[in-house]
């Protein structure tokens, strides 16, 4: 029954509803009945939430163990994204981007603007190149950051590892990476560089395949927050010529 005849059907009801010392009774009867009705059909109608499953919930883990698991057989990690720019808690600017991942250290970002071309840049073992647009030490900063908030696994040489809770605390001199304990996907990253903090919160998880992954990533760097959202993710997709070709200029 959609919400229109529902709406009707109830109303029409009450116009119709005989005189007499019992229509107030029987008005808040059919209203309570409408409402109740319509409840039930607008919950009906809201979109499922599906949340991963806790897989290792009863599990004790080694950061061995952890990393095989989270790391899988992924290699490359194409997404089509959009990004929300602010700068002191200020809406700054939006673009949508194509993001490229390679392990290690290949990062491919071609940025878009209202559709067009927007910048296209390319980043190689922490060099950036500018394939179109302009380089910059930002770019390079928020390249190196998203390539580790995806494969967080990298870079955690020495770390330690212990319980906190209901997360596992990876640690390492300069990096602190916090996961759900259940699913294994990570929640919150701390990364310090040139005594300063870079803040990494992760949300929304969805699945692809069968990868579970955040599909929302907000990075906050100085003054500048950055929030990432997937719209599309690709699991190894097949690599062009031109993907990680070197612009002769680097930045």
């Amino acid at each position: 029954m959609s919400k229109k005849l529902l709406r009707y059907s109830f109303f029409n009801l009450l116009n119709n509803c005989e005189m007499g010392s019992r229509k107030w009774e029987v008005k808040i009867l059919l209203l309570t009945s409408y409402f109740l009705l319509l409840t039930f059909y607008l919950l009906g109608c809201a979109p499922k939430v599906i949340a991963p499953p806790p897989l290792y919930k009863d599990s004790e883990l080694s950061l061995k163990e952890i990393i095989k698991l989270a790391q899988k057989d992924i290699n490359t990690l194409k997404a089509i994204v959009n990004i929300d720019v602010e700068k002191n808690n200020v809406p700054f600017t939006s673009v949508d981007a194509s993001l490229l991942i390679k392990k290690p250290n290949w990062l491919h970002m071609r940025f878009y603007k209202f559709g067009l071309p927007a910048g296209d840049f390319l980043m190689k073992d922490n060099t950036v190149y500018a394939v179109s647009g302009k380089g910059s030490n930002r770019i390079k900063e928020f390249g190196k950051e998203l390539y580790y908030s995806v494969f967080w696994w990298e870079d955690i040489e020495n770390a330690i590892m212990y319980r906190e809770a209901e997360n596992y605390v990876i640690r390492t001199k300069n990096k602190e990476i916090r996961l759900n304990r259940n699913t294994l996907l990570p929640e919150r990253q701390e990364v310090i560089i040139n005594n300063k903090k870079i803040y990494m919160l992760y949300s929304e998880p969805k699945k692809e395949g069968n990868l579970w992954y955040p599909s929302l990533l907000k990075i906050e760097v100085d003054s500048y927050g950055f929030s990432i959202k997937i719209e599309k993710l690709f699991i190894n997709p097949l690599l062009q010529e031109d993907d990680f070709k070197e612009h002769p200029y680097g930045s």
